[in-house]
């Protein structure tokens, strides 16, 4: 949020958006005896004050009671590496409760986006399930704690209910080839350009939350006349699908904003959210990620002065079904522009674990050829994205 004024804007402040009931945190909360009671769910504010500084709270569970725990710190800016350790309560002898430990989080190394939108961070989470009726407790402290203490080391402590959710992404691929993988090359700075007759290709990335893992449907929407872009799936489980985004060969110049939105079916209710893009603003050295901020808006651009050297084609632009233990043959169809005359080596791009496809070699002055793809008695059932690379 950027404040406005007769001096200009301030500089930017992330605002948080609490959905529980908000707790202060209340000193002495320092374990063993000195436990802050809460009710939960609810959002508790704290800070690592001092060196040493660990900060205790308590609150009341039933068995099967299912919690999200999460701690937001570093994604707020501070410098602050939070660890949590949750614990259960048993009566000892005498009458006092003895803490015995459940759970300790550390960071969420997770990062689906790959090198060019890092979202790793060491923020914790966990989905905390009641073994039993009684008391229970989350302890959270700074890591480097023994070390250093500051008020301005802040915390959100969130514990609610799970919402079974997710966050869409779609990263562009700038440079010619790159893999959709963490492959070790740099992402630099750059826009989506496309010439006459071009295929570009994004990684549609989810983050999904709170225990989703259904497929989700990915479509690019607002796109020109003469650009088309074929829906994708990211399947049941898994992270990411490739997105293609084609110009044909006539299409005229245009550039403006384009919009990729996913839906998915979450507790019988469908959920569609707008996808974020990143914005290099650094690239990254050698299997370094970049660094990036997300853009208010997904800009594309069709020149119509150039046009690209190749078009590769696959399918006849309808899904292809497969079985288990068989093998499909996919028509691919080349088209060649200016002097290149050169072989043509091409590889899948997103297939599912199982299934695999030999690379297709098209020869000089060829236009057509056949992927042939292979599937393993124990390949996963349903819907994925195939393109050639």
């Amino acid at each position: 949020y950027r404040l406005k004024s007769s001096a200009g804007r301030t500089n930017g402040v992330l605002l948080g958006y609490a959905t529980e009931t908000l707790v202060a945190e209340q000193e002495p909360n320092d374990g063993g005896d000195q436990n802050q009671a809460v009710t939960v769910p609810c959002e508790i504010v704290g800070q690592f004050l001092k060196r040493g500084d660990l900060d205790a709270f308590a609150f009341d569970a039933k068995k099967g009671d299912v919690l999200a725990i999460d701690v937001v710190s570093q994604r707020m800016g501070f410098k602050a590496d939070p660890v949590v350790l949750v614990q259960q309560g048993t009566a000892s002898a005498d009458g006092k409760l003895a803490w015995g430990d459940l759970k300790e989080l550390d960071d969420e190394p997770k990062n689906v986006g790959g090198l060019m939108l890092d979202v790793a961070t060491n923020d914790p989470g966990y989905t905390f399930t009641a073994p039993g009726d009684g008391k229970y407790r989350i302890v959270v402290r700074d890591l480097y704690g023994d070390t250093r203490g500051d008020p301005r080391l802040i915390y959100r402590l969130i514990v609610r209910k799970p919402r079974p959710d997710y966050r869409l992404a779609v990263c562009i691929n700038t440079q010619a080839g790159v893999k959709t993988a963490n492959d070790g090359r740099e992402y630099k700075p750059g826009g989506l350009l496309l010439r006459g007759g071009e295929i570009a290709m994004f990684s549609a990335v989810a983050a999904r939350r709170d225990g989703f893992a259904g497929p989700i449907y990915v479509r690019c929407e607002g796109l020109p006349a003469g650009v088309t872009a074929a829906d994708t799936v990211i399947p049941a489980g898994q992270d990411s699908a490739p997105l293609a985004i084609a110009a044909a060969e006539g299409a005229a110049a245009w550039c403006g904003p384009i919009r990729v939105t996913g839906r998915a079916q979450i507790d019988g209710k469908e959920i569609s959210h707008m996808a974020r893009t990143p914005a290099i603003t650094a690239p990254g050295a050698q299997k370094k990620s970049a660094e990036a901020r997300l853009a208010q808006d997904l800009m594309l651009c069709v020149s119509a002065t150039e046009q690209a050297p190749t078009t590769v084609l696959v399918g006849e632009g309808k899904s292809v079904e497969a079985t288990k233990g068989g093998k499909i043959e996919i028509p691919v169809r080349v088209t060649r522009r200016g002097d290149f005359k050169e072989p043509l080596t091409l590889n899948a791009v997103g297939l599912p674990a199982n299934v695999k496809a030999a690379n297709l070699v098209i020869a000089p002055g060829a236009k057509d050829g056949k992927l042939v793809v292979e599937t393993a008695a124990n390949a996963p059932l349903g819907e994925f994205s195939l393109y050639l690379n």
